[in-house]
């Protein structure tokens, strides 16, 4: 998987935009002040709206991954009329998950249509290659945190075994993905082994571009791409290591159920 953009890439499991499920099951509340580069991307799919979790780079620019905002069948951009970018909870105007809303609510809820949509041209959905987007903003975002600081990018994570990393993201909650939280919620993931990983995933065997890791909790785990992957310093500081691109199990490629035992996550880093 060749990565050209940023060291980063969003999330895939699932069908693409339409049906998408995007949670994290078992996961903690953290405040989003602690995280302030976190973006809540809003889809208008055909049949409901979905969510996806982002990160901005620079005061307009987004990074997210190409199956949040890229038509499933022919991996193409979706239009910016169809995806609406910002911070902070809109549970109570999303309502359930899988449900359908007027982008007109989210938007008046400070957040944005982007300008530009841009899906990386070798993005690949079945074979989890170059899953990476840039949404462009016309501006920065009206209620964003921390909009004129874009988030610090680790260029070298640690791919130490047992290695504790934070993922992060704002989809649904419970495996039935039935409600979104009012909270940006967390969980803690540790670096898998190389030999492990490459059993259950082929392709990570040659990757340099990717981190296998695993859930510290069996009943909780990132899905269908919910999580970035950050890093807490001992200063406090926080830096993003990269995106979620397939959770999978021995048997399962993508996995039919994120938190069964031996579920492993793969980011792009």
């Amino acid at each position: 998987m060749k990565f050209s953009v940023v060291a980063l890439a969003l999330a895939t499991a699932g069908s693409g935009v339409y049906g998408l499920e995007k949670r994290i099951v078992g996961g903690s509340a953290v405040s989003s002040s602690a995280f302030s580069f976190v973006t809540n991307i809003v889809i208008d799919g055909d049949s409901s709206t979905s969510v996806c979790t982002g990160a901005l780079i620079s005061p307009t620019v987004v990074i997210t991954s190409a199956y949040c905002v890229a038509d499933p069948i022919s991996n193409k951009a979706l239009a910016p009329n169809r995806i609406a970018v910002g911070q902070g909870k809109i549970s109570s105007i999303l309502g359930t998950a899988g449900s359908k809303v007027e982008l007109t609510k989210v938007l008046a809820a400070g957040y944005a249509i982007p300008q530009a949509v841009n899906v990386h041209p070798g993005y690949n959905s079945i074979a989890y290659s170059d899953n990476v987007a840039v949404l462009v903003l016309e501006k920065p975002l009206v209620n964003a945190t921390s909009a004129n600081v874009g988030a610090k990018i680790i260029k070298k994570p640690s791919t130490t075994t047992n290695a504790a990393y934070t993922a992060v993201g704002w989809g649904a909650t419970s495996n039935d993905g039935a409600s979104y939280p009012n909270q940006l919620q967390q969980t803690t993931l540790a670096v898998g082994s190389k030999s492990v990983c490459s059993e259950i995933w082929a392709p990570y065997t040659n990757l340099t571009n990717s981190l296998c890791l695993a859930p510290i909790k069996s009943s909780s785990n990132v899905c269908s791409g919910d999580g970035l992957l950050v890093k807490v310093a001992t200063d406090q500081s926080v830096g993003l290591a990269g995106i979620l691109n397939l959770v999978a199990t021995e048997d399962d490629v993508p996995a039919v159920k994120c938190t069964e035992e031996g579920a492993v996550d793969f980011f792009t880093t």
